[in-house]
């Protein structure tokens, strides 16, 4: 059993002129010891504390033992509880009903057609499992919960036939002409209760190949809710479908309005009134594929009232106030000119979406990160003596995010840019957080034990980025290594750091640890 230390670091940083990180004039400070590098996750759960996810380097059978373990939101240890979930498997999502229990659904990375779904009561410990598999064809990838219902959907991918004989039509050049294919992706949603066992299979009839943009469970009306993009031929269309807690089809529709543009991305976003705003990524191109790698050229917004579109209604971020400062200083120079020419030029940015939308009274703020895949080349001599160079992946390289708000008309409020600095990674992770008291805005990430940071209120800036060293360890030690660090937000004005570490203490000896660190915001 995994034991933890809790330390109290008394310290006190200056975060902005008029702000402060502090904890009542000191930092908690929290360790899970570990042997080397495993998976851990951590998930805060408001006011009640935050839950560790952890993947012990044991087996048992074919399956791999895992823990929870619960802190108070003092990060004081509360209970722990070892549970087994099939070998290969990650912690791909989680849901917390917002009382006492989570939902965390374990499937193999970059999706599977079996997942498991864990019920954890983290107020006694108790834990209820559920196992699925869908179609052996079909990679799961978006994960939601309604009450006891549970909503897992995923493509269904074609069989290596259909592949075969996709590629023996494509020697007829009529694919190549017309986009024409003899099979197509299907979206697949797996319905399941996980207390009366009851399961359904859920495939939308819809023509053309399709993928799923975005899905959402609106709790206001017990509904669950899901966006298809299909693509048939040259012609690109999205689909709305709504399903009750039973798993019951309530409505279908077309969005026939968001047609004109390619649509990248997406979230759904529940109003006060219950009805949903869809809100995300386009580009001009409407015959391509909703790929992240797809450069977007603004934000769309839509109003969709009992499934049915109101209005929609594009910004492009050339028409944003400060989307250019996301420009390096040549593109910005070029833009500008152009523009005080009066000719039209689009900006574009590869995005990553976040999933969460902040929704104050009847404002809604969206964050997007821009990236670019980064990759180097590596020189070789061959037997022969020839020369031969190679393409190397090194990772998407961040380099700013862009913050939006927007009113219940859909109407742009203000814009805004944070610049990213050395974030490079092989996955597209989030690493942009948002904390909003409903006048200001502060975006922040953590990297390297410093936070960087920028305050803003709407167009403005109140402060420009800044980097402020955050000590995680007693005095007396040193940090040698540490990675995987990560902020949240936890609670109100309090942010949870996390990250792993290897330590040396003043008596020579290391020691290696997760730690996890509160922090208030002032």
């Amino acid at each position: 059993m995994t034991k933890s230390l809790i330390f109290f670091l008394i310290s006190a940083f200056l975060f902005f002129p008029l702000i402060a990180i502090l904890q009542d004039n000191a930092l908690l400070r929290t360790e899970i010891a570990t042997k080397d590098y495993n998976f851990l996750y951590f998930i805060p759960v408001e006011q009640s504390g935050v839950i560790s996810v952890q993947h012990l380097t044991k087996f048992n059978g074919s399956n791999d033992s895992w823990e929870f373990h619960v802190y108070s939101n003092t990060l004081h240890h509360i209970l722990s509880k070892d549970f087994n979930v099939g070998s290969g498997h990650k912690l791909i999502e989680y849901h917390d009903d917002g009382d006492s229990f989570i939902y965390c659904f374990f499937a193999e990375d970059g999706g599977s057609r079996k997942y498991e779904i864990l019920k954890f009561n983290y107020k006694n410990g108790d834990i209820s499992k559920y196992s699925a598999s869908g179609d052996r064809l079909t990679s799961f990838q978006n994960y939601d919960v309604l009450g006891n219902a549970t909503f897992v959907a995923g493509i269904q991918n074609p069989s290596s036939f259909q592949y075969l004989g996709q590629a023996i039509f494509t020697l007829t050049l009529v694919p190549i002409i017309w986009g024409t294919k003899i099979y197509n992706l299907k979206p697949h949603i797996f319905y399941s209760n996980i207390v009366s066992n009851k399961s359904l299979d859920i495939v939308p009839i819809l023509k053309g190949e399709s993928e799923i943009l975005c899905t959402k469970n609106n709790n206001l009306k017990n509904t669950y809710a899901i966006i298809i993009k299909t693509l048939k031929g040259r012609k690109t269309n999205l689909n709305y479908f709504e399903y009750d807690e039973s798993g019951k089809e309530i409505k279908s529709s077309h969005l026939t309005l968001l047609n004109e543009k390619n649509i990248i991305s997406g979230q759904l976003i529940v109003n006060r009134d219950s009805n949903f705003t869809f809100v995300g990524t386009y580009n001009q191109n409407n015959r391509r594929r909703s790929n992240l790698a797809n450069s977007a050229t603004g934000i769309f917004v839509s109003s969709l009232k009992n499934g049915n579109e109101e209005y929609v209604k594009f910004h492009p971020f050339a028409d944003f106030k400060n989307a250019k400062l996301g420009l390096n200083f040549r593109d910005r120079k070029k833009f500008e000119n152009s523009k005080r020419n009066g000719e039209k030029i689009d900006l574009d940015f590869k995005l990553l979406l976040h999933k969460d939308i902040i929704n104050i009274d009847s404002v809604h703020i969206l964050l997007a990160e821009s990236f670019f895949p980064e990759y180097h080349y590596e020189t070789f001599n061959n037997f022969y003596g020839s020369m031969y160079s190679n393409q190397v992946f090194d990772g998407y390289r961040f380099t700013s995010a862009i913050t939006a708000a927007f009113d219940d008309n859909g109407d742009l409020l203000w814009d805004n840019i944070f610049e990213i600095n050395n974030i490079i990674s092989y996955s597209l992770d989030e690493n942009v957080i948002v904390y909003y008291d409903g006048i200001t805005q502060v975006m922040l990430y953590y990297l390297d034990g410093k936070i960087y940071s920028k305050v803003i209120k709407g167009n403005d800036i109140l402060y420009r980025k800044e980097a402020t060293e955050v000590s995680t360890v007693n005095n007396d030690e040193k940090v040698l290594l540490e990675n995987y660090g990560k902020i949240y937000h936890w609670y109100g004005q309090y942010f949870l750091l996390t990250g792993f570490q290897i330590v040396l203490n003043k008596m020579g000896e290391k020691r290696k640890v997760y730690f996890l660190l509160k922090l208030k915001f002032d």
